[in-house]
């Protein structure tokens, strides 16, 4: 492995000039009120009057894909899998920053999505939270959401740009692998580590070479035996009805498979 190396003081710098200009974004596109959890951010002004929240905490930029795949191609190649289709404009130069890969959340619901126990669906434009665990297993504020609900992107302001359709379902496409395979705690410390390597806080060389090396191989092992299972079930259409793998790649795949045979 290579040995870790500590961010200078000059990448720790940029680091956090380009987390706080993601965070500002994703406050000017929702609000000071995280839609979900219902979390006002401490460090902003109260919102108008009649704004509903429950809490106050520091909101955080979470990013839904993680930073590392800006400089890890191995892992967007196995996140474009997942997709059917490639993902490398998204997540490439300034884009991994774009409001387009964020959400604004409180650090226990930011640690919740990124081990995948909660994630989004989006079809037709319309955005709907996902509860992949039962309640008892996810931060109390997630309780007051109802799987399916609604979420309004872009409350305050339509000119900056609303999550990513294609990211928000691969992360959710993800989360069912994940769930499905029982392997979610197996990838949980990678993907929380997201925020401290984005701040300057974690070995630079650790997150970039290690985190992501791990997680792509992770996906493309899980995807694997994940899809075999199911196929051998005669259950290969739920991969399609539920969002995990576009119609395209699941025909690639029956194909491959049935040649295999």
């Amino acid at each position: 492995m290579t040995p870790s190396r500590t961010p200078t003081p000059s990448e720790r710098s940029t680091a956090t000039r380009n987390q706080n200009a993601f965070r500002r974004k994703l406050f000017d596109r929702d609000g000071v009120v995280s839609l979900i959890g219902k979390v006002r951010d401490g460090s902003s002004p109260r919102p108008p009057p009649g704004t509903i929240y429950f809490s106050t905490a520091l909101l955080q930029g979470a990013h839904i894909i993680p930073f590392s795949a800006n400089s890890h191609p191995e892992l967007r190649n196995a996140l474009s899998m997942f997709a059917g289709q490639s993902v490398e404009m998204l997540l490439t130069g300034s884009q991994i920053n774009d409001p387009s890969n964020g959400l604004l959340l409180d650090v226990l619901t930011h640690e919740a999505f990124g081990r995948f126990t909660i994630g989004i669906e989006c079809r037709d434009n319309t955005y709907r939270l996902r509860k992949l665990y039962a309640d008892r297993d996810l931060p109390e504020m997630l309780a007051r959401h109802h799987d399916g609900e609604q979420l309004l992107f872009g409350c305050k302001s339509h000119l900056v740009h609303s999550p990513s359709e294609l990211l928000c379902n691969v992360h959710l496409a993800i989360g069912h692998v994940l769930r499905e395979s029982n392997a979610s705690q197996m990838i949980t410390a990678i993907l929380a580590d997201e925020e401290e390597f984005n701040s300057g806080n974690t070995d630079g060389d650790y997150w970039q070479i290690t985190g992501a090396s791990y997680l792509e191989r992770k996906l493309r092992g899980l995807a694997s035996s994940s899809y075999s299972d199911l196929y051998d079930r005669g259950e290969e259409e739920t991969l399609v009805n539920d969002g995990w793998m576009s119609p395209d790649t699941y025909e690639r795949y029956c194909t491959e498979k049935f040649e295999s045979r």
